[in-house]
């Protein structure tokens, strides 16, 4: 059973598979059983409904940045990466670029 409510819950349209009943102020008011244009709509809105449902769980942990931003990201990537691996975790001012950022982040 599908139900979706519209103008601030005036009118509530029930498809309970292919049976469609319209209620306003959760009464009922009328049978649309038939209406193949209305029951096709309440399907769609229920599909849509579900995508957009699907969609909000599926980004859950995902952020949304520019192209152009996440070419940049990659290249510090492979920047750091090359520091790394040229040494620079050896530098003596390794460990205090780290406590710098530590205090950035508690800000």
């Amino acid at each position: 059973m599908y139900k979706v409510e519209v103008d601030n819950g005036k009118y509530t349209f029930i498809n309970n598979n292919g049976i469609v009943n319209v209620q306003r102020h959760h009464e009922d008011w009328k049978d649309a059983t038939g209406d193949k244009s209305l029951l096709s709509l309440l399907q769609h809105v229920e599909e849509l409904e579900q995508q957009l449902a699907n969609k909000s769980t599926d980004n859950a942990d995902t952020v949304t940045i520019s192209k152009e931003e996440y070419e940049d990201l990659l290249d510090k990537q492979m920047f750091l990466n090359a520091l790394e691996n040229a040494g620079v975790d050896n530098w003596s001012g390794y460990g205090y670029a780290y406590e710098l950022l530590a205090e950035e982040n508690e800000d």
